[in-house]
């Protein structure tokens, strides 16, 4: 029985004095004064607001464009039209590719796009230095 209190009454005794203060070395992590939480619903939508005159060619054709980027940019456009919205990216009867991997390709480079933009602007705000 002794070995039962000294075990759970002496480590609550010491936590209830500076024994259980975190250190740096602790796994809790300690935010400074005036930390606030990334908003990420606030980011999405500025990021999408931003890629809204982006193009497949403007994001730096990730995929190539072989022998033209006609399917990939529809992909591209038709990711911007339904990603934020739907979260897919299909095709409408009237813009139908001609092949669909290069389709899919065009809406990968969107999402690419956007999760990049917003991961860049999570660690601005990790780092204290958001940009405007």
């Amino acid at each position: 029985m002794r070995s039962l209190y000294s075990s759970l009454l002496v480590p609550a005794l010491l936590c209830a004095t500076a024994a259980c203060t975190p250190t740096p070395d602790d796994s809790v992590q300690l935010r400074p004064p005036g930390f606030t939480k990334f908003d990420e619903y606030a980011a999405r939508q500025r990021v999408v607001a931003e890629l809204e005159p982006a193009s497949y060619e403007s994001v730096g054709k990730p995929y190539g464009c072989t022998p033209d980027c006609r399917d990939r940019s529809l992909g591209f456009e038709a990711a911007k039209r339904q990603w934020a919205a739907i979260g897919t990216c299909t095709w409408d009867d009237d813009a139908l590719p001609k092949d669909e991997s290069r389709f899919q390709q065009g809406c990968d480079a969107y999402i690419e796009a956007l999760e990049t933009r917003i991961a860049k602007l999570r660690r601005e705000h990790l780092e204290g230095r958001e940009s405007g």
